[in-house]
């Protein structure tokens, strides 16, 4: 928790959203998380 905020473990999270699934308070949303290009284009 940071900033009273829960934090994504990458190491451990497989993207599969079980535990938004399970969580029977409904704390955990999954979003589509978009990387953003580098300036410039990358291209």
């Amino acid at each position: 928790v940071r900033d009273g905020k829960a934090e994504v473990d990458y190491d451990y999270c497989k993207g599969c959203g079980v535990c938004a699934n399970e969580c029977t308070s409904k704390a955990i949303d999954m979003v589509l998380e978009v990387e953003e290009e580098p300036e410039g284009g990358g291209g």
